[in-house]
């Protein structure tokens, strides 16, 4: 079987599906609870029947249907091992402005496949020709600059193939990887799929910046995979490398077009958006990586950010809560927040919310026969759950609200906001424990030392706000928790999103300021359900993002 060969909506026969690894099953096998978000399936006898190796072959419209019910819900991906993606049914649009030294590497890894490569009105257009005419590259130059969402859709009106790959150019994806991609459109409700995009640092002593990058790139969505929509544990899938069907992007299947074309930001998280809105799949796929190069100095590294964050109003304005960062259950939110504590009431806390979650759960699994069964489901299904929601209020504080947790950082520390003088002197017991804590105390010209719990003038503020930030920056990327009693929140941010996705992982306690910025969290929680909205449309985007306001959502 071919991606060429399908032409209807429903799976074709041969196509093969497998379930998940990390699914829970109750009543003796009878009941599925997993996927993104968490759902609970009961199969029919026949149903198992099929499933009993854990695969199933499409041979028929039941078994198709099966087989599409499973995917859309993540509880189950797809084995393309026996499907075919001829190089001659693909071509690859580069968009680049300058950047010729990027440029041959992402055309020397794209060989043999087509490549059309898009100047958007670079510089030095001679430099950006020679590389294209050197690897036998197609060359559109662009009289002026569009920007990369202009460029792709340049591009792809140029594509004759029935699938298309958009690759940037500080992207090195090999031609293997892209037809691996394009084994997804063997099913015929896909739309668009993206791989694993992982930050690599090319500087020969790479900054702390390029090394944040290379593990927790914004670009990376984590090792698994799935269906992408919003709500699930995978809500977008960056341009920076796609695969799709060329006559749907384009407009000639349907009218969703391609990228925003005056969208500078945000457009990838717009396009997959839209597509799912129109009943189309879109898959991202872990087991392809590709390479994305990370920002070379500081400044662009932060001025990248700053871009990102941009688009989250022009976001808002075209798909309302779609982009709230966090969804949360009142009780998981509250427990969230006593986890983040860790104080001694921490426990007990997490401790009542996860059983009372339990509880309602367990009376939700359908169950015959396997009561014990079930409960295990519906205790680890809790405990997932607020996991989740822990991840969550991490990721507000270093992400959404980073600039509220930082403004609130000078009151990190017992001195912190007022200045001391250095101390002369310390007892041996103070200073063992010193030494087992914190870091050498610096050395005054005097001779004495300062304590670590009292900075000197004028330094409180810098180390209270780099407290906050080494207490919490042990990273993993962020994902929307499952809706599992019912009551849910949104919580939306007048802080755009100008930084990685975090999670606290460390044991120590917190500081006072991230335990404020926690409680607020859950006060909020607590309060409303909020969205942002775009104001004063008329104004730039970063004008927009700086002033988004937080508003009651409609109910």
């Amino acid at each position: 079987m071919t991606v060429a060969d399908v032409v209807a909506r429903s799976l074709p026969d041969g196509f093969v599906v497998r379930l998940r690894d990390d699914l829970l099953t109750a009543d003796r096998g009878r009941v599925l609870v997993g996927g993104s978000p968490v759902r609970v399936v009961r199969l029919s006898p026949q149903a198992r029947r099929l499933l009993a190796g854990g695969r199933l072959e499409v041979d028929g419209p039941a078994t198709a249907a099966l087989a599409a019910r499973l995917l859309d819900g993540n509880l189950a991906e797809p084995v393309l091992d026996r499907i075919d993606a001829p190089p001659a049914d693909l071509t690859v649009v580069v968009p680049v402005r300058d950047r010729p030294d990027q440029l041959d590497r992402c055309l020397a890894a794209l060989a043999p496949l087509p490549v059309i490569v898009v100047d958007d009105a670079s510089h030095d257009p001679a430099a950006v020709a020679e590389v294209a005419r050197r690897h036998g590259a197609a060359l559109l130059p662009l009289a002026r600059n569009r920007g990369p969402a202009g460029a792709r859709n340049a591009g792809l009106a140029r594509v004759r193939t029935p699938l298309v790959a958009f690759v940037d150019s500080d992207v090195e994806a090999d031609s293997g990887a892209l037809l691996d991609l394009a084994r997804h459109c063997a099913d015929p409700r896909v739309a668009l799929a993206g791989p694993r995009v992982v930050g690599f640092a090319r500087s020969e002593r790479p900054r702390w910046f390029e090394r944040y990058d290379a593990v927790a790139s914004s670009l990376d969505l984590g090792r698994v995979g799935g269906q992408v929509r919003p709500g699930a544990a995978i809500g977008w899938l960056p341009s920076a490398c796609l695969v799709g069907r060329t006559a749907l992007l384009n407009g000639d299947i349907g009218d969703i077009g391609g990228f925003e074309d005056d969208w500078r930001v945000a457009e990838d998280v717009d396009l997959v958006w839209r597509l799912v809105d129109a009943g189309h799949v879109v898959r991202y796929d872990p087991s392809v990586e590709v390479r994305h190069d990370v920002r070379p100095t500081l400044r662009g590294w932060l001025g990248r950010k700053l871009v990102y964050g941009t688009g989250g109003a022009d976001l808002a304005a075209r798909h309302g809560d779609k982009v709230a960062p966090a969804v949360l259950s009142l009780p998981m939110a509250l427990g969230a927040a006593a986890v983040l504590q860790r104080r001694w009431w921490s426990a007990p806390v997490a401790a009542a919310v996860t059983a009372s979650a339990a509880r309602a759960l367990r009376r939700h699994l359908p169950a015959e026969d396997d009561t014990a069964d079930t409960t295990r489901v519906a205790v680890r299904l809790a405990g997932r759950g607020l996991w989740w929601a822990v991840r969550q209020e991490s990721a507000l504080l270093l992400r959404h609200w980073w600039p509220a947790a930082a403004l609130a950082a000078p009151s990190a520390g017992p001195s912190a906001g007022r200045c001391s003088p250095p101390s002369s002197s310390t007892s041996p017991a103070s200073s063992t424990s010193a030494r087992a804590s914190t870091p050498a105390p610096h050395s005054s010209p005097a001779g004495s030392t300062t304590s670590p719990t009292a900075p000197a003038c004028g330094g409180a503020r810098s180390r209270g706000a780099t407290r906050v930030v080494s207490e919490l920056a042990a990273c993993v990327e962020a994902s929307n928790q499952p809706d599992i009693d019912g009551l849910r929140l949104r919580l939306d941010s007048p802080f755009r999103s100008l930084c990685d996705e975090s999670v606290v992982a460390g044991l120590r306690p917190p500081s006072r300021a991230v335990r404020c910025a926690q409680g607020a969290i859950a006060a909020g929680a607590a309060s409303s359900s909020c969205r942002v909205r775009r104001s004063l449309r008329n104004r730039p985007g970063w004008w927009n993002a700086a002033t988004a306001t937080v508003r009651p959502a409609r109910r």
